[in-house]
């Protein structure tokens, strides 16, 4: 009989094993998965300031989160650490780059990098919205 209840395991051993039964399920049908999370990272000496980290799959990027440190903010780290992105995935022939993030500062900024809304949870939490957006990207010779 299957049970359903909470797993209390350690995150990291639970998202490989479930991801392990999707690959498995993404490949027998011809579409296999990359799980590979890659990252880029601002470094202001020995110290890290911030980083994007990012999964390629089906030849889209997903920027899964983009941090900076508190006194990076401001001072074009976080431009910097997009254009890099995008370089790299023009360099791999992605179709774009998509992301989501909350109402309350990113998306302004994510829009002056030419990225644009393409869907929203209103309320995903009590008063923010979650946007999606996306970034097509061209190769230009």
């Amino acid at each position: 009989m299957i049970e359903i209840r909470e797993d209390a395991r350690d995150h990291a051993e639970l998202a490989r094993e479930l991801g392990d039964m999707l690959d498995g399920h993404a490949a027998a049908v011809g579409h296999p998965f990359n799980r590979e999370t890659r990252c880029l990272t601002a470094w202001d000496g020995g110290t890290c300031v911030g980083g994007a980290q990012y999964q390629v799959n089906y030849g889209w990027c997903f920027l899964m989160q983009l941090a900076l440190a508190p006194q990076s903010r401001r001072h074009g780290v976080g431009s910097r650490l997009i254009n890099a992105l995008e370089e790299r995935m023009l360099d791999e022939n992605a179709a774009g780059i998509w992301l989501d993030t909350y109402g309350f500062e990113a998306a302004p900024f994510y829009e002056g990098h030419g990225f644009h809304e393409f869907g929203r949870l209103a309320g995903a939490s009590p008063t923010l919205d979650r946007i999606f957006m996306r970034k097509p990207l061209e190769v230009t010779s």
